[in-house]
């Protein structure tokens, strides 16, 4: 059959024009199916590629609490369970070495800093949690401690020792509770000393005291108060109470031997005045000029 001229015409043009939506259509779906095949290869597929994953992604987040727990809720779901990393291991090491020679709550801090390090490697091992709950109590952190003990239970859920935990944990938050407590009140107390309230300083000072009784700076400060209220046989027992916590603080030696000079007592005040001169040469030397003042009386 023949047809028009200008029909035969189209039907060419027609012809033209598939081929090329054709061709391109064709691209779309191979590029579409390599897409899909890189995508997947991509993603994790066995056990320990996923916690892998999850590894990397804490370790961008160390604060994920909830990532946390995945992980060891799915680690515990692994079998055979994943092998600890060596360098979560040497991590521990270098935290254990820290605590043998350990002598402040800074040095406790320094490991507990170590046992992060591990538990941000292979944050399901258990007895990581339960080492850093002991150095935080050491480093004078209750809170941290406890905190760190309620991640021992949740990596080790048929723990022996749960019940004993779990006492321990209230214990350190109670001691928690009472640390901020002696925070405020010794922010308290600067405060009204600032404001030359000095009574009011003494009794906020006094109050931290009977919180934390070990605490050097609480006396230090209690003396200072009372020293400015001309109370200086009390500041004298006070700045003795704070030397004995920490007999290498200048400043204490310092305010005694101010305390002594008002009470006249050349012998004491020559005596500190050595103390804080070989602790701190410069804090000493507006000391000095007084000896000569005591020595007129």
């Amino acid at each position: 059959m023949s047809y028009p001229s200008h029909l035969m015409i189209c039907e060419k043009k027609s012809c033209l024009m598939k081929k090329p939506i054709f061709a391109v259509a064709l691209l779309l779906s191979f590029a579409l199916i390599l897409v899909s095949t890189s995508f997947a290869q991509s993603q994790p597929n066995t056990p320990q590629e996923i916690l892998n994953q999850y590894i990397s992604d804490l370790q961008k987040n160390p604060n994920d609490s909830a990532l946390r727990e995945k992980i060891i809720k799915f680690v515990q779901e692994m079998k055979p369970a994943p092998v600890i990393p060596g360098e979560a291991e040497k991590s521990a090491d270098r935290a254990e070495y820290v605590v043998k020679s350990a002598k402040t709550e800074a040095d406790f801090a320094d490991a507990a800093k170590e046992y992060e390090k591990a538990l941000l490697i292979a944050p399901w091992v258990s007895a990581y949690y339960f080492n850093l709950s002991l150095v935080y109590e050491a480093a004078g952190q209750p809170l941290k401690a406890a905190h760190s003990l309620q991640w021992y239970l949740l990596a080790t859920p048929d723990a022996q020792d749960a019940r004993e935990i779990r006492k321990k944990i209230a214990e350190l938050e109670y001691v928690a509770e009472k640390a901020t407590k002696e925070v405020a009140l010794m922010t308290e107390g600067k405060h009204y000393f600032e404001l030359g309230r000095y009574q009011e300083a003494a009794e906020s000072f006094k109050q931290a005291i009977s919180i934390k009784p070990d605490e050097a700076k609480s006396y230090f400060c209690l003396a200072m108060a009372y020293e400015k209220l001309n109370r200086h046989q009390e500041a004298v027992e006070s700045c003795k109470l704070a030397i004995s916590i920490k007999p290498a603080d200048p400043k204490a030696h310092y305010v005694l031997a101010l305390t002594y000079f008002a009470l006249k007592d050349l012998v004491s005040f020559k005596k500190e005045y050595e103390i804080v001169k070989n602790l701190d040469e410069k804090m000493a030397v507006p000391l000095f000029p007084l000896i000569e003042s005591l020595q007129r009386f």
